[in-house]
């Protein structure tokens, strides 16, 4: 008895560290291409540069009418925004 709840011990252990392994790689992995999608969606309401957010200086932030309704990008990933609002809102 004892050596079987070693097992499904272990065995829970294993399948804890699975569902977060890809919980995580499902959540990083598309984030910029699901925001990319949200804007050509006509989900952005607007965006800002701001100093700092929570741990991310400096950041953009999006907003979007849905939700999650708050993006934030880093620095490393503003020229590819800033191309996509020049090509969005240029007239």
């Amino acid at each position: 008895m004892k050596l079987l709840n070693v097992t499904l011990t272990t065995i829970s252990y294993i399948l804890e560290f699975i569902f977060a392994f890809f919980t995580i790689i499902n959540h990083m992995y598309p984030y910029h291409n699901k925001i990319r999608q949200r804007i050509y969606n006509n989900e952005l309401i607007r965006y800002e540069y701001v100093k700092r957010y929570k741990s991310i200086t400096p950041c953009l932030l999006l907003y979007f009418s849905t939700e999650p309704r708050i993006r934030p990008v880093r620095e490393h990933r503003f020229d590819e925004y800033d191309a996509i609002f020049n090509k969005l809102f240029s007239t």
